[in-house]
């Protein structure tokens, strides 16, 4: 356990880290396994560290608490940390248990309030065609649009291992386009990621149930355009927010504009649009769609993929569920 603790500031330890084994790293006391040090988060609604003693019952062999616990079936190992840091520092815990696999991924990350899933799912279409392994991750593939920071190390490692245990030498590295919501950002569940390009949809207004003003809102997002989580940007700057985003970019950031692409045609099921003096066939509907694949082009350009393998991969592309589907009424 000590290894992992030399990821965060701790103020108190109960118990010797240095002769326990830490297995796993988790959130949800209902998913402890045996050996696992568990994360006492305190939520809008509940306070992990009342679940503490369920935990320990599973077989947690530690805890990770911003104050005190109740009675607890068996000794365990405590570790205290501030007040407010039980988020950051599970993600430095769950990455460092991991081995920091995103370090060895290509990433790309989606932020915005419409548009994530399809762009995100074009950009993985996008780098498969390219020769670059790729996993989706969002809106589509699990509870939360972006995993909480446990449960998303987990996956990338996954997606690490998958391509270490193939022996895949030679094949382009793995690659994974992802969903990046505000609140993932507010709850430090990327904060130990460094995408290589981070993308930018659009702000309209939303989720001010959480952030309270459109201000605290592109706040967040901006977040994700910082030169510690992203080394380049790729922004669609007709959105007003993006062109404030491109305003005060910190990162090498191209901005992403309606006029750079010329729209062919646009019909049920498919779109075509000139784009860096190529045509794309898009098998997709609508001109949001054609938007949208314009930032997924300009994305993986940065990620380095050659143009002609982008307009190949966005022509490969398949419709996204619930996003404007064609449906047979006959």
């Amino acid at each position: 356990m000590t290894r992992l603790l030399d990821e965060i500031d701790v103020l108190d330890t109960s118990g010797d880290p240095s002769v326990v084994d830490v297995s796993g790293v988790e959130h949800d006391s209902r998913r402890v396994r045996p050996g696992d040090l568990f994360c006492c988060l305190v939520g809008r609604a509940h306070d992990g560290h009342d679940h503490a003693a369920q935990a320990v019952g599973m077989g947690a062999v530690g805890l990770l608490c911003e104050h005190a616990v109740g009675r607890l079936p068996r000794p365990v190992v405590r570790v205290t940390i501030r007040a407010g840091e039980g988020r950051p520092a599970m993600g430095r815990v769950a990455a460092a248990f991991w081995g920091h696999p995103a370090a060895g991924l290509l990433m790309a990350g989606v932020t915005g309030t419409n548009g994530k899933t399809t762009v995100t799912s074009l950009i993985g279409a996008v780098l498969e065609q390219a020769g670059h392994p790729t996993t989706v991750i969002g809106t589509l593939t699990g509870a939360r649009t972006t995993p909480e920071s446990t449960d998303l190390q987990r996956r990338l490692a996954a997606v690490r291992d998958a391509h270490l245990r193939g022996g895949h030498d030679g094949v382009a590295r793995p690659a994974v386009a992802m969903e990046v919501t505000s609140h993932a950002l507010v709850q430090a569940r990327v904060d130990t990621i460094r995408f290589d390009v981070a993308a930018f949809t659009n702000l309209t207004q939303d989720h001010l149930d959480f952030h309270g003003t459109m201000e605290e809102y592109f706040a967040a997002k901006a977040r994700l355009f910082e030169p510690d989580r992203a080394a380049a940007a790729v922004v669609d700057a007709d959105d007003p927010w993006g062109e404030r985003l491109v305003r005060r970019a910190r990162v090498p950031t191209v901005a992403v504009r309606a006029d750079q692409v010329a729209v062919r045609a646009l019909e049920a099921g498919r779109s075509v649009f000139t784009w860096r003096g190529r045509d794309v066939e898009l098998p997709l509907t609508g001109l949001v769609n054609v938007r949208n694949a314009h930032l997924a082009a300009e994305t993986a350009v940065v990620l380095g993929v050659p143009e002609d393998a982008v307009v190949a991969g966005l022509s490969s592309a398949s419709p996204v569920p619930g996003r404007l589907e064609r449906m047979d009424t006959a």
